[in-house]
């Protein structure tokens, strides 16, 4: 393998990010992508589906996690400090 340059294009950044690559393509390459799903949950779903074709994600709930996600956010203080 050939160390060679990856370009990505993430949503929201105005200027790609070009970092050294050594996949098997041997060659400069351009990744792209367009929504948030794609960029987080799409890589998830395809390493699950390696495994077994019945794929499902599940986001666990405050009870799971014992966090309180729910939870009313505290107002800054804006005070001196």
């Amino acid at each position: 393998m050939v160390l060679h340059q990856v370009t990505t294009v993430y949503p929201g950044l105005d200027v790609p990010v070009v970092e050294p690559c050594s996949c098997a393509s041997d060659v400069d390459h351009v990744e792209v992508y367009p929504t948030w799903s794609e960029l987080v949950v799409e890589p998830l779903r395809r390493a699950l589906r390696r495994r077994t074709e019945d794929v499902t994600i599940r986001f666990l709930d405050d009870e799971e996690t014992e966090h309180p996600w729910n939870a009313t956010p505290a107002p800054l203080d804006d005070g001196p400090r």
